[in-house]
């Protein structure tokens, strides 16, 4: 899992530098925009979902290889889907390292609400997602990057 990973941090700072990643942002600040400076929308859609779905599946694959079994209850359980997204909002979207800080944040979080309230975790965690969505809404590297912007140059 752990190559799943840095394959996937790899090719996230490659996107953000690349033709294709230029494109993408284009497309998805405005497509018609993106469309008349000479980008083909739907190819470049169609790459950002095929990059989108290719880790989720590869971690799925990985999952099932190392369990060996595919489970139906914890594959498709949408409280592990809401946490991830949570969790990269939690850090700050539109950086690679604010997903990646607010994952080890609330990950670590979370198990310490498991470990001493094991009732009453996902009441905890709900309070505490809305604290954060209420007093850090950009997430905790937006929320620096807002009091500090000349560190932008130092977070990818």
């Amino acid at each position: 899992m752990m190559a799943v990973m840095v394959l996937a941090l790899a090719t996230i700072l490659w996107l953000s530098r690349s033709r294709l990643g230029k494109a993408l942002r284009a497309t998805r600040d405005d497509a018609d925009a993106a469309e008349m400076m000479g980008v083909n929308v739907p190819r470049v859609r169609l790459y950002g979902w095929m990059i989108a779905a290719f880790f989720p599946a590869v971690c799925g694959g990985v999952e099932a290889w190392y369990t060996n079994v595919v489970d139906t209850e914890t594959a498709f359980n949408t409280l592990i889907t809401a946490k991830t997204v949570i969790y990269a909002v939690a850090g700050g979207l539109g950086t690679v390292t604010g997903p990646i800080l607010g994952a080890v944040a609330m990950v670590w979080l979370d198990e310490l609400i498991w470990r001493q309230f094991p009732l009453l975790n996902l009441l905890i965690l709900g309070v505490a997602t809305v604290a954060l969505v209420l007093f850090l809404p950009r997430g905790i590297v937006g929320s620096i990057l807002r009091r500090k912007p000349q560190w932008r140059r130092y977070v990818p």
